[in-house]
């Protein structure tokens, strides 16, 4: 099994890509993307807290980047997951609003600034458990600038899960947690 991660923005139609085992073996395959069943759609954001404002700018989307591809930028050989992976909430329903992977975000702040959301904006209680989407190794847990506090699992092989605007975290780097433990508490600290 092979996973192939795509951003939202890719264009559809054939594309080669070309992955190495732990072995050192190289393959390249051609894999077919398509549009997707609906449209994640365009959302507009209102910053009015004063103290995230100056986060978004140019700079301040930059840095996060920056430091989510540092996060992700080393993952573990092993694979650690197994089968499906679980919603963290126990639901797949959305926060009434919230987006989607692949909607476009135009953010109103000191500056306007727009970027692409690649995750989902899942509805939870405050202070509810969150749980590990499968087992894996905790990379990060800390502050984001715009994510507020945030897990980062490294599951292996490159397939990283993150769990952001939490209330409290409950775990710490290095270890590691089966699929289903509780990781932190729902929040809105992005």
């Amino acid at each position: 099994m092979g996973i192939f991660p795509f951003p939202s923005t890719c264009e559809k139609g054939s594309h080669e890509v070309t992955y190495t085992t732990q072995d050192g073996q190289s393959t390249t395959v051609k894999v077919s993307t398509k549009d997707p069943k609906t449209d994640p759609g365009k959302q507009v954001v209102i910053v009015a807290d004063k103290n995230l404002q100056g986060a978004f700018t140019s700079d301040g989307l930059l840095e996060w980047q920056n430091k989510v591809a540092e996060i992700t930028s080393n993952s573990d050989n092993d694979r650690y997951w197994e089968d499906k992976f679980v919603y963290p909430t126990g639901s797949s329903k959305l926060v009434s609003g919230g987006a989607t992977y692949g909607t476009v975000r135009d953010v109103k702040s000191l500056y306007t600034q727009t970027y692409v959301n690649h995750s989902m904006s899942l509805a939870s209680t405050n202070a509810a458990a969150i749980k590990a989407s499968n087992k894996g190794k905790v990379v990060f847990a800390d502050n984001l600038t715009f994510t507020g506090l945030t897990v980062v699992i490294d599951h292996g092989s490159g397939v990283f899960s993150f769990y952001e605007n939490l209330s409290e975290i409950e775990v710490s780097v290095g270890q590691m947690v089966e699929k289903g433990a509780r990781i932190a508490k729902a929040g809105s600290t992005g």
